[in-house]
């Protein structure tokens, strides 16, 4: 199959075979180089945050049109040019044997779905001996870069503001040394391949120290780590149903996060999720009723605040 790789002096050539390894030399800038391998990789961002440095950990690469080969260990590379995927994205990449970025393929959804089917389940530490159904492969694409997922709304971005800042404002008068962390923290809730592996809160509380800990680490907290003391989900989207944060819930149960928030701005309510012994007491408040936190006894927040910011 053609495909068209660009040069260091950003001069473009088409390459009608893939496969052929083969050397060219740019007519522009005298450069020789070779065809690099394309490999399957998932983007990581550092720190969540925009700024943040973006690597690549390369996974599996082909070894011809019909098998994929998985890489042993953790190789990780530096990638600016994946700056515009977000965080957990599975992408195609063309590396030189110097393990320079060539090319990050378009379009890449459809033949991430060929891949699954054609990688070697004996081979593939990815696939984790789970057997990848037609209904997996559907949940798996959902989940790529190239899926159109839709923007949250701005009321939810308000909200999840105004909650930090109530947050920390608690923190300092209790003297807490605890962060409020909006949209930056991963949180592991199961070692399953390509789809859920993680998730992001709204808002995630986490002691100093453990924050501090992650500045130079990939800021996701693994299943052996300290959970977080809070964390909080807003569903702001029709889409996004009870049910869904309901089973987000009992997750953070089994992690045992001491405390849950699932704030509804459709439904007008907050729902908190209390650990006490392995199991959540649920309790919802509405109105102006004030939300009675475990953690932060000393907050007075009602519902009605929350929902008018």
């Amino acid at each position: 199959m053609p495909i068209s790789i660009s040069c260091q002096c950003r001069r473009s050539y088409t390459i009608n075979d893939e496969f052929a390894r083969e050397t060219v030399k740019c007519s522009n800038c005298g450069a020789i180089f070779q065809i690099g391998l394309l490999y399957l990789a998932e983007v990581i961002k550092k720190r969540f945050s925009f700024g943040g440095k973006t690597a690549l950990k390369l996974l599996a690469y082909q070894q011809s049109a019909q098998n994929w080969q998985a890489l042993q260990g953790d190789e990780v590379i530096p990638a600016k040019e994946a700056n515009r995927f977000s965080h957990g994205s599975l992408v195609l990449v063309r590396l030189n044997d110097s393990r320079q970025i060539q090319q990050i393929e378009n379009q890449t959804g459809q033949k991430l779905a060929q891949v699954l089917r054609q990688f070697s389940l004996r081979y593939s530490r990815l696939l984790n001996k789970y057997q990848a159904s037609e209904e997996d492969v559907e949940e798996w694409k959902k989940s790529l870069t190239f899926s159109r997922k839709s923007m949250k709304t701005g009321q939810r971005g308000e909200v999840v503001r105004f909650l930090t800042h109530q947050f920390e404002e608690a923190f300092s008068k209790a003297e807490k040394p605890w962060v409020a962390l909006p949209g930056y923290v991963g949180v592991r809730i199961r070692q399953r391949p390509f789809w859920d592996n993680y998730r992001i809160p709204a808002i995630t509380i986490l002691p100093l120290t453990q924050w501090k800990a992650l500045h130079e680490l990939e800021a996701i907290i693994e299943l052996h780590e300290q959970p977080p003391t809070l964390v909080v989900e807003v569903v702001s989207d029709s889409t996004e149903t009870d049910d869904c944060y309901n089973l987000r819930a009992s997750a953070w149960a089994l992690l045992k996060i001491p405390e849950c928030w699932i704030v509804n701005l459709l439904q007008k309510e907050v729902t908190l999720y209390i650990l006490e012994d392995q199991t959540y007491t649920v309790i919802t408040y509405q109105g102006d009723e004030l939300v009675q936190s475990s953690i932060m006894p000393s907050l007075h927040l009602s519902v009605s605040q929350i929902m008018s910011v």
